[in-house]
């Protein structure tokens, strides 16, 4: 179990995934100064061969008194919320090429998957460890199905049931919308709606 700690909660991943905090890389931070937006987890699930992206978001109480003081502007306008949550994901894709590249450019990860993918046979082949930074790019270069973007939200217990369920149904139509063009599977995920596979608890 893999254990991850991100905006109050606990997120627990069985052995099958493999997992980093995305923004706290440093092939990230190298990059972040650029103006490009990360989300929180990159993880890949070993048995289906699929990547994660997942982003956490929340905005009940933490270190203020009171809601988060971006709760507000946030519920006023999904829209343009989930705007920047598309170009959080494009961005984090994006990356996958351009950390490629950068890789590509070394002696060691260069050589290693020429002898991979041209001097070994198939079925010998996925034996052999990839980064998961590697394995991302290559998903990312596939019809997107093997990619699922999720965005994990909690609300303020101060907000009314109906506002919420507003928010959530503009939320998840405008970023299933957005990110459809590109062929990619979305999820919207809060405490009420859990995650598959992933234990999420409140963090001690």
């Amino acid at each position: 179990m893999k254990t991850f700690e991100e905006s109050g909660w606990q997120f627990q991943f069985a052995d099958h995934w493999e997992v980093i905090p995305y923004d706290r890389h440093r092939y990230y931070r190298y990059l972040s100064g650029h103006g490009l937006k990360g989300i929180d987890f990159l993880a890949w699930n070993r048995r289906e061969d699929r990547l994660l992206l997942l982003e956490v978001k929340n905005f009940a109480p933490q270190d203020w008194e009171g809601p988060s003081p971006n709760m507000t502007r946030v519920l006023a306008n999904p829209e343009a919320y989930a705007e920047r949550m598309i170009e959080k994901f494009r961005d984090s894709l994006r990356l996958f090429e351009i950390i490629h590249r950068y890789r590509a450019r070394q002696w060691g990860p260069r050589n290693y998957w020429h002898f991979r993918d041209h001097w070994i046979p198939p079925r010998w082949r996925t034996h052999l460890p990839l980064s998961i930074w590697e394995r991302a790019y290559r998903l990312s270069q596939g019809s997107g199905a093997a990619i699922c973007l999720c965005l994990w939200i909690q609300l303020a217990d101060e907000v009314a049931r109906s506002e919420a369920q507003h928010f959530r149904k503009t939320l998840e139509h405008t970023l299933q919308q957005g990110l459809a063009k590109d062929g990619f599977t979305f999820l919207l995920a809060s405490p009420q709606h859990p995650l598959t596979d992933i234990q999420i608890r409140l963090a001690h």
